[in-house]
């Protein structure tokens, strides 16, 4: 089912739509039209919610008539799948029965929005039935049902150690039931992969190998001491639920767990007599038309793996030069980029003690970071989320793999958690690119800015996946901040952030390598170690991360250019009028595909629709 945008429908409604980039209007009584899609909308949140239990673990969501969700896992089988994108496309054609004519203001949006997420959900999912869980963050276009990236065996460890909550004693035998059905996600997802691999749907080997080894380490822990057990029993104690909580679940993880990890073993070894070596999805039958989906589906445009492989190779090209004159100021001219990164980064200045000064220092540096950039939002972003903004150390489970991140959970967008265990994994040169990037004004903004008024509803906040909105706004936020001077007279910061966006970059142009111009893995790893100028192994996580999700590495340098043309067209509409915050409240309009928003700028800035722009309803 191909579900496009219909320009007559959208711009019916348009100049509305142009009225939540101003001062709100006064309530009215909602419109029949209005009615049923907001009524629509509470219900396929709903319906998202009992499908994936995990989700609502994770927006905080498994409470009062949900709470029995706390104890559940998703689906993680074939055949929930194929519901899955059964129940998008049901979606999809109850959004599209409500008519778009009859529909003011953001709602309006709403339906544009949903109408393209279920709709490319049911297409893609009908096209490509192999691969990944619905589960999976990038599923229906992760090829794979194991890999490195994608799998039971990734997320629910997580979930379970740092998502779950643990504060009574019904939490933890909910966290019990939920180790309890682990084992039958295992078999589910073995499953999907024995059917794929039966249809000639096979990893490459290396990658086969990286989940061995992911495999193995979770399959040796001794049951007793085992991370997940030993988790439950001390967050338990910290909470002051006594009870026999870690020699329950170890004898889970021995009788039912470790087992299922054998059979997932035992097929991935199967599997890797049939793997070749080619890394990129061309080499599967539908390889090529799979990762132009795939584009599209990362970037929300319809960009060819051509262009995006030629804007990727010509801001690698400024980024560079620009990061070359960085270090040269700072006497940093002699040897590979990897190698003056390095130097830099073992500056005494750059270190961090690894103890508790060392840890408290860190914090207080991404701390310092968002407080220096508050005053500089109001004039370049308008008006602000109600969101603090705060600094956390991040919780145990999420440190394992992480440099930081924010979490999405109950209060999301309130919080930046930062992995202080290892503090040599952190220079001072790279803070300020991090705060502002997972934190104001870019991503733990962008997550706050619908919630802030109430505006968005959860089915556009949590429900859908637009990667390329949120992530190029991050990366076009930090642009606007560094032509503003954020950076001025810290060159050693403004090093790390150009260094920054150069991976983001070449990341982009090592995915289309891969999958369109048929790169092999070592090449690829060339690349990125030259070109980024990062070490060997982190660049090895990197390839594979690029050989499990095609595409998703475009999602930040298209999201990026998709912000700056949307700039560029509103300040050409606009002319003399422009308003730069104006422009930036099109953030709260929550994640969307990019041809929604040229609707709204197209309505917005227009000289010639400037009546309308400005019209409430």
């Amino acid at each position: 089912m191909t579900v496009a945008l219909n320009r007559r429908h959208f711009l019916a409604g348009a100049a509305t739509v142009s009225a939540t980039l101003t001062p709100a209007a006064p309530a009215f009584a909602l419109a029949p039209a209005e009615q049923q899609l907001t009524g629509l909308m509470d219900r396929l949140w709903d319906e998202q919610l009992r499908r994936f239990p995990e989700t609502a673990t994770a927006c905080g969501a498994d409470t009062g008539r949900h709470a029995p969700l706390r104890a559940r896992l998703d689906p993680w089988s074939r055949e929930a799948r194929e519901d899955w994108v059964d129940w998008a496309r049901s979606a999809a054609r109850r959004i599209a029965a409500i008519d778009a004519t009859a529909l003011p203001e953001q709602t309006l949006v709403h339906r544009a929005v949903l109408l393209d997420h279920f709709g490319k959900i049911a297409d893609l999912g009908t096209r490509y039935r192999f691969g990944a869980s619905a589960s999976d963050a990038w599923a229906p276009v992760a090829p794979y049902a194991l890999s490195p990236a994608t799998g039971p065996h990734r997320a629910i460890p997580e979930l379970l150690d740092a998502r779950h909550p643990v504060a009574c004693k019904a939490d933890c035998e909910a966290w019990l039931e939920r180790l309890a059905a682990f084992p039958h996600a295992l078999d589910a997802a073995t499953e999907s992969f024995r059917s794929d691999a039966a249809a000639g749907v096979v990893p490459a080997a290396d990658l086969i190998g990286a989940t061995l080894a992911q495999l193995g380490a979770l399959r040796q822990r001794d049951g007793a001491a085992d991370q997940l057990a030993t988790g439950l029993a001390q967050r338990a104690g910290t909470a002051g639920v006594g009870g026999d909580w870690q020699a329950r679940a170890a004898g889970l993880l021995d009788r039912a767990v470790q087992p299922a990890l054998d059979r997932q073993i035992a097929a991935l070894e199967r599997a890797r007599g049939q793997a070749g070596d080619a890394a990129g999805v061309w080499a599967l039958g539908e390889g090529e038309s799979f990762y132009r989906d795939a584009l599209a589906w990362h970037t929300a445009t319809t960009r060819t793996p051509e262009e995006i492989h030629a804007l990727g190779r010509e801001q690698v090209a400024r980024l560079t030069a620009e990061l070359e004159a960085v270090l040269g100021g700072l006497g940093l001219t002699q040897g590979a980029l990897a190698d003056r990164m390095t130097a830099l980064a073992r500056l005494p200045r750059e270190r961090f003690a690894d103890d508790q000064a060392g840890r408290a220092a860190l914090l207080t540096g991404f701390a310092a970071t968002l407080d220096r950039v508050r005053p500089m939002l109001p004039e370049l972003f308008g008006v602000l989320p109600a969101v603090p903004g705060t600094v956390s150390p991040m919780p145990a489970g999420f440190a394992v793999t992480m440099g930081s991140v924010y979490v999405e959970g109950a209060a999301a967008g309130t919080t930046l958690y930062v992995d202080v265990v290892r503090t040599a994994g952190w220079s001072r040169h790279a803070i300020a690119t991090t705060a502002l990037r997972e934190g104001i004004p870019a991503r733990l903004w962008e997550a706050a800015s619908g919630p802030r008024s109430g505006e968005l509803p959860a089915i556009r906040r949590r429900g859908t996946r637009y990667g390329a909105h949120a992530e190029g706004w991050a990366l076009y936020a930090e642009h606007v901040l560094d032509d503003e001077g954020f950076y001025a007279g810290d060159p050693a910061s403004r090093a790390g952030y150009l260094h920054d966006h150069l991976l983001r970059m070449a990341r982009a142009v090592a995915d289309t390598g891969l999958h369109a111009r048929r790169w092999s893995r070592d090449a690829a790893l060339a690349y990125l170690i030259e070109t980024a100028g990062r070490p060997r192994a982190e660049m090895q996580r990197e390839v594979e991360r690029l050989c499990t999700a095609p595409g998703q590495a475009c999602a930040g340098l298209v999201g990026q250019a998709e912000w700056q043309r949307l700039r560029a067209l509103a300040r050409r509409m606009a002319g003399a009028s422009f308003e730069p915050r104006q422009f930036h409240r099109l953030v709260q309009l929550g994640r969307a595909p990019f041809a929604v928003l040229d609707e709204v700028v197209a309505t917005t800035f227009t000289k010639r629709l400037s009546v309308l722009a400005t019209r409430r309803v």
